[in-house]
This record gives structure tokens, sequence and C-alpha cells, in this order.
């Protein structure tokens, strides 16, 4: 069975006009569908990206930049987990192939 939906639109605020939506009734489950793999993307990021950064971004590693950083950063020191590298390549260029891939 289709669900009908009617929708109202005022134009230029002179006048009114309206149109009929027909959509399926498991529609709502499409959208649902398309929620749930939204929330799946967003975990992933903390289930596998973060604890991957955080092994090959590691203490040891980040320390090759801590003169750098400190140049441009003279109170801080470069974050474990190679933040704010987003791509950009200036921490993970030194990375070994086996932590790159």
């Amino acid at each position: 069975m289709l669900q009908q939906y009617v929708i109202d639109l005022i134009s230029a605020g002179k006048s009114q006009s309206s149109f009929t939506v027909v959509l399926p009734k498991e529609f709502p489950m499409v959208c649902l569908a398309g929620l749930i793999l939204c929330i799946e993307c967003f975990v992933i990021g903390f289930i596998v990206i973060i604890p991957a950064r955080m092994k090959a971004f590691n203490e040891v590693f980040m320390a090759q930049f801590k003169e750098e950083h400190k140049k441009f950063f003279p109170d801080t020191e470069p974050a474990k987990g190679g933040w704010p590298d987003a791509g950009e390549g200036r921490y993970s260029d030194k990375l070994p192939y086996k932590d790159w891939v």
C-alpha cells in the first residue's frame, strides 16, 4: 500500500499550490537503513582508525618532529596519534611502508 503525503507550497506569498508525493510503505525502512549506515561509518572511525593511528604515530615515532614542532608551537609537543595530519603527509611521509599501509 502506498502512503500519500500532500505538500503545500506558497509561491512568493501570493498563491498556494500543492502536489502529492507518493511513497511506498517501505520508505521508512529505507531511511532507517541509511541512518544505520551513517552510524556504522561514524563508529568505525573509533573502532579501527583511532587505534591504528595511535599505534603508527606513537610517542617514539612523534619524537622526531619535536624540534620542528617547537619552532612553530613553543609551548606544546607533537600529539600522539599524529594529529592534525589529515592526509597531507607531514608525519606519514616518515612512516615505514608496513605501517603506512
